[in-house]
This record gives C-alpha cells, structure tokens and sequence, in this order.
C-alpha cells in the first residue's frame, strides 16, 4: 500500500550506489513531492470527516453520573422578610444538602439530545434560619428526599469540541478545547417524604394530617408523589473524544405545596391530638410563646398559593458508548488504493 508508493518515489528520488547519491531532474521531483503532500492532505481530511461529520451518529448513546449540591425553596426558613415565589433572595444556603444523578442521553442530532435521568437527593429547611418574625415564630423545620424520573431536551447553542489533533511546526502542540453550552427543559416525576424531629425521632409529617387533612371536610392526605419542570443549563467541558465533564445548574418547579409539609391553616390541635395523637398536634403547632402569629384554628400556616421548589447543581461524568462494527465501516473508507 502506501510503503511501496513511497519506497518507489524515494528510489527514484534518490538513487543509492557506490557511495554517491543522485539527484534526478527537479521537475520529476517537484510531482512527486507533490503527490505525496496531496495524499498527506486527503488523509487528514478523512480523518477530521471521521470526526467531526458523522462521528455523532457512532457515538449517540452516552452514560451520565453526577454529584452535587441541593437546596429547596419553600415555606420553612428563607431570607429575613416575607418569600416570594421561585425567588433567589430565599435560598437558605445553611439547608444546602446534596444530590447524586445517574442517565442516559441519546443524541437525536449533532447539538440535540434527549437525557433521562435518576436523581436522588435531599432537602431541607427550618424556620431558625429567618429573623423574619412570622416564619422565627411559627418554629417550624423538616427534611426530605427527593426521588426523581425525569426526561429532559437538551440543545447546545455552543457545540463543544475537542481541538487540534495534529501537532504542528511552530504552533501550541497541546490540543485546545471549547467549553459547550447547553439549555435544557424537560419534564419529571418525583416522590418526597417530609419529615421532623420528635422526641429524637425522626417522624414522617404525611400520615399525621398536620393541616388537618382528612379531618376537615371534603379533605384527604396529600400525595406524596408530584411532577416537576426541569429547567436549566449546562457546561460541558470535553476531556477527549469518549469523555467529558459537565457541570449542571438546575430548577424544578413543582406542582406541589408539601414538599414541607406546609401549606395552609391551622386545625385545631386538641381535636388534632383527639384523632391522631400527640406526636401530630406537637408536630403541627410548633410556635414560640412570643410568636408574633397566631397558631388557632384557621390562622395561616403557609401559602397555598405558591408552589414548592428545589435546585440541583451536579457535576457530572459523561462517557459515551461507541458502535465497534460503524468504526470499522468508517476506518474501511479511509483506505486509499494501493501502487
């Protein structure tokens, strides 16, 4: 193949006899040379097609696994004033917890990917946290995991690449990256269990109907199991050409107000502890003696009106998962016609 073609134009370059070397007419060397710069540089082309043209389709299939922190938004803690919805400024970093993920992600085109993904972490948050007086007064707390199945859309409206291949005389040889970004919004299904403290136990809040569920009229006890819209970006940095590293920042809006157990009114806590106990009337009305707040019956607890949510910030290893028979399709057309 190629060592007879270049052996050949090498012997005819250079004719190696009795100690002298013989330099054939310039215009034959010249084609020559020629020939082989043009085979060099079609090679180079394959190569970069291999990579960079339908490579994606070989390698679509790609494994995901992160780690990272996670915090909530709710009613429990949050900044010194009253909270809003879906705002930055309640975000409790003291709550801040973690989050570990394992997926799947296919790529439906070269920048378009559709992840699916299993999350579990944990969230939290306390009212000791505020010196607003209502949420310090009211003295409540609580935490929960978080078990989430999500399917998300992802699109790269920056495309990360690895570099250069090829070390080149008077340039960097050390290959350079580009950092991909990439939004994504999706959608999910999750389960939580809120729980407190009591009597060194750790209590879970759904069964005790803390708002009264179940006892009030035309009321049940909340599901413990919503949906919630993945929202977000995410940065990859490749490593080489099977793996890369992505950082993910993440929100969820939730459809659910009990993520902490928290939501409406007070119920009346002697026909709370009549029906469910002491655990839940101790539970459901934990107020401070000096709470600005009332804790009577149908004085607010929560907020109805806004819904919960949480943040994931995972750092994540991607590995991608190649098709060995489409690599020896493609290293088969590379081949060049032999001399």
């Amino acid at each position: 193949m190629y060592s007879k073609f270049f052996l050949s134009t090498f012997l005819k370059i250079c004719n190696i006899g009795n100690q002298k070397i013989m330099i054939f007419d310039s215009i034959s060397l010249k084609k020559h040379l020629l020939v082989c710069l043009l085979i060099f540089g079609f090679s180079i082309g394959i190569k970069a097609q291999f990579r960079t043209g339908n490579y994606w389709k070989k390698t679509r299939n790609e494994l995901v696994f992160g780690i990272g922190p996670s915090n909530f938004l709710g009613e429990l803690g949050g900044k010194d004033a009253i909270g809003k919805d879906i705002s930055p400024r309640d975000l409790e970093i003291s709550e801040t917890k973690f989050v570990i993920n394992a997926g799947w992600r296919y790529y439906i085109q070269r920048t378009m990917a559709i992840r699916t993904t299993l999350y579990y972490g944990m969230v939290s948050g306390n009212d000791k946290d505020t010196k607003e007086p209502f949420r310090q007064g009211r003295n409540l707390s609580f935490k929960s995991p978080i078990y989430e199945f999500s399917s998300i859309f992802e699109y790269y409206v920056l495309e990360a690449k690895q570099g250069r291949m090829y070390k080149v005389r008077g340039t960097k040889t050390n290959a350079s990256f580009i950092v991909g970004v990439c939004p994504f919004l999706g959608i999910g299904a999750f389960y939580f269990n809120p729980k407190a403290q009591y009597k060194g136990k750790w209590v879970a809040l759904q069964p005790l109907g803390t708002e009264g569920q179940g006892l009030r009229v035309g009321t049940k006890l909340y599901p413990r199991y919503s949906y919630c819209i993945p929202m977000g970006i995410t940065i990859r940095y490749p490593l080489n050409q099977s793996t890369a590293l992505e950082l993910e920042l993440g929100f969820r809006k939730t459809f659910t107000d009990y993520i902490d157990d928290v939501s409406t009114s007070y119920y009346d806590n002697d026909s709370l502890r009549a029906a469910r106990g002491d655990a839940a009337a101790d539970l459901a009305d934990r107020s401070l003696v000096d709470s600005p707040a009332g804790s009577a019956s149908g004085d607010q607890r929560g907020d109805f009106t806004e819904r919960d949510s949480y943040m994931f910030g995972v750092v994540t290893f991607n590995y991608k998962i190649s098709k060995k028979r489409g690599f020896r399709r493609i290293k088969s057309r590379r081949s060049l016609p032999s001399f």
